[in-house]
């Protein structure tokens, strides 16, 4: 039923972190997914970077899943802050390098036609500025991320391809390890497959565990 998704990335002021989590996994979450056309959501701690380079740093991805890109632009991001109370502004104000895009699903290797809630611990994040290139890095997604499916170690994981409909023609490559195997952006199918098409593009990749909900819940 999922056919977008909303991600947040944004790392936090220190000492800040206990207080803000605590806000945002009791309070923050329980209230975005009683809007209409919010379906789930999940949270996760790890580290991004640029591909191929070095000096990640650490960073917070939250994805919110929803029914159509129509549920999270009535009311947009922009229209959200300005109804935001003061307890929500000053949670808001800890977050540092904080940026969010609006994706709509195109489509998914070993998923269904919708956007299933990741349930892995751990989550890999590829976003691609494709600066004009949007239909080589269409074609190489197309014909390359279904390899996945052929990986033994990445048996029974999900690979969703992404489009922004909000952040400047990026597009995304969300990968659901179900069995905790990450992909390495620096063999095989990031780097070997990639040729030409990302010699001057800008391909960055978060990798985290995942924070909320803690795997007891579920």
């Amino acid at each position: 039923m999922s056919q977008a998704i909303w991600i947040l990335q944004y790392d936090l002021t220190s000492g800040s972190e206990n207080e803000y989590l605590n806000w945002f996994h009791n309070i923050h979450i329980p209230e975005k997914l009683a809007r209409p056309g919010y379906l789930w959501a999940v949270h996760y701690q790890g580290q991004i970077g640029v591909l191929d380079h070095s000096g990640n740093r650490r960073s917070y991805l939250a994805l919110f899943g929803g029914i159509s890109t129509r549920t999270f632009l009535d009311p947009s991001p922009a229209e959200l802050r300005g109804m935001q109370d003061d307890s929500t502004r000053k949670m808001m104000g800890k977050r540092l390098s904080s940026k969010g895009d609006v994706f709509a699903l195109e489509w998914c290797v070993n998923g269904s036609k919708n956007m299933q809630e990741p349930r892995s611990l751990q989550l890999d994040f590829f976003s691609i500025r494709a600066d004009g290139n949007d239909e080589e890095v269409g074609a190489w997604a197309a014909k390359s991320l279904s390899s996945l499916s052929k990986n033994p170690e990445l048996n029974g994981s999900k690979t969703y391809k992404l489009i922004s409909v909000t952040g400047g023609h990026f597009h995304g490559i969300l990968h659901d390890a179900d069995s905790y195997h990450p992909i390495d952006p620096n063999k095989k199918v990031f780097k070997s497959q990639t040729s030409e098409v990302f010699k001057d593009l800008v391909v960055e990749h978060f990798n985290g565990q995942r924070i909320w909900p803690v795997e007891n819940s579920q």
